[in-house]
C-alpha cells in the first residue's frame, strides 16, 4: 500500500514513503530502535490561542559519543521506556528509594500522586548519561542523588580517596559523576553545603531539571537538638523517622541492619552519634532493600516521612507540575 503511486514506482523515482506510528504505547516505543523515536512536545502558546508542537529527534542525540549512546539503549531496554509518556521524572539511586518513594508520595504529595512519574533507578555514577536525553524531552525531572563524600587518607604510606562522612571543613570532595558534571558542577563538599536553604534543589537555569542531595538536617534526641549531614537516603531516612525505625525492627522479620539501626537510636546520646553510627553501619554490607521492606510492615505507613532533601525536591516537581516556580 505504501509504494502503490505511480511516482514511486518508476526506476530512480526521487520520491519515498514513511510510516509514522503515533503511540502512548510503552511497548510500541521499546520495540522501535531508539534512532527511529520522535518526541512531540506539545508548548502552550505565550500569545493567542493555538498551541504548537516542537519534535525532540533521537537520532544522533549523543552525537559521536558512542559509549552513552550504547549504555541509555541498552538501560531503557532492560528497563522501560515509559518516561517518553511520564509527566514526570524522577532518578534515584536504588531499591530503598524504589520501594518507599511510592509511599511517601500517595500519602504527602498529592499532585504527584495524581501525576504520571516515571522512576529510574540509576546511581550517580550513571546518572548525567543520561543528560542529553532528559534534556531533549524537557519532562520536569528530578534526580534524587547522594552526596558521596570522599577525602584522602594515608594508608600504608600510600594515599587514597575513602568514604567518609560528609562534613564541612574536612577537605572532602564527591565522587557523584551528577554533582560535578551537571548539576551544580560543584566538586568540593563544603562548597555543596553552604548554599543557602532556598537554594539546597539546584535546577538548571534553562530547563525543568534539578537535583536533590544529602544536606544538614535538623535531628532531635532527647533535649538535645543540632544539624547533622547523612551520606546516603537509608540513614537520612532514619535521622527523619527513628521512631518508625524502632516498630519495623520490633518486627518478627526484621532484618539485621533494621535492627542495627534501632539500636544505635536507643544507645546514641547525641544526634551526632547516631549520625556516625548508621554511616558506619552503612560501610558494612548494608541490607538496603531489605531495611526498606522492613518500614512497610510499620502499622502507620503514613507516618513515615521524607527526609528535607527529597522533600525540598518534591515540592519543587509538584511546582513544576502545577507550572509555577518551586521552592528552589
Amino acid at each position: 500500500m505504501l509504494r502503490n503511486h505511480n511516482d514511486l514506482e518508476q526506476e530512480g523515482s526521487a520520491f519515498t514513503t514513511q510510516l509514522v506510528v503515533s503511540t502512548h504505547s510503552g511497548h510500541i516505543a521499546h520495540a522501535a530502535a531508539f534512532e527511529e523515536l520522535r518526541y512531540f512536545k506539545r508548548e502552550l502558546p505565550s500569545h493567542g490561542v493555538v498551541p504548537t508542537a516542537s519534535v525532540a529527534n533521537m537520532t544522533g542525540l549523543f552525537g559521536a559519543d558512542n559509549e552513552t549512546h550504547r549504555f541509555v539503549t541498552r538501560y531503557l531496554l532492560t528497563t522501560h521506556f515509559d518516561l517518553f509518556f511520564a509527566d514526570a521524572i524522577i532518578v534515584i539511586e536504588g531499591a530503598a528509594e524504589r520501594i518507599l518513594l511510592p509511599h511517601l508520595i500517595q500519602h504527602h504529595y498529592p499532585d504527584l500522586a495524581a501525576a504520571y512519574l516515571s522512576f529510574l533507578e540509576l546511581g550517580g555514577s550513571h546518572a548525567h548519561r543520561l543528560r542529553p536525553l532528559v534534556e531533549a524531552l524537557e519532562v520536569p525531572t528530578l534526580i534524587i542523588t547522594d552526596l558521596d563524600a570522599v577525602a584522602e587518607v594515608n594508608k600504608g604510606g600510600k594515599v587514597v580517596k575513602e568514604s567518609v562522612q560528609p562534613c564541612c571543613g574536612g577537605a572532602q570532595t564527591t565522587a557523584n559523576h551528577v554533582l560535578k558534571t551537571w548539576l551544580p558542577k560543584l566538586a568540593e563538599i563544603d562548597a555543596l553545603l553552604a548554599s543557602p536553604p532556598k537554594a539546597l534543589c539546584h535546577t538548571a537555569p534553562d530547563r525543568p531539571i534539578a537535583v536533590s542531595y544529602q544536606t544538614p538536617q535538623n535531628v532531635t534526641l532527647g533535649s538535645v537538638s543540632t544539624n547533622v549531614t547523612p551520606s546516603t537516603f537509608e540513614d537520612a531516612l532514619v535521622l527523619t523517622n527513628p521512631k518508625a525505625v524502632t516498630d519495623a525492627a520490633a518486627t518478627e522479620f526484621s532484618c539485621v541492619m533494621t535492627r542495627a539501626f534501632a539500636k544505635s537510636i536507643a544507645e546514641a546520646q547525641a544526634p551526632e552519634d547516631l549520625a556516625k553510627a548508621l554511616f558506619e553501619r552503612l560501610a558494612k554490607r548494608p541490607e538496603k532493600a531489605a531495611f526498606a521492606l522492613d518500614l512497610l510492615y510499620i502499622k502507620d505507613i503514613k507516618a513515615l516521612r521524607a527526609p528535607p532533601y527529597i522533600d525540598t525536591g518534591l515540592n519543587w516537581l509538584a511546582g513544576q507540575l502545577k507550572g509555577v516556580e518551586g521552592a528552589a
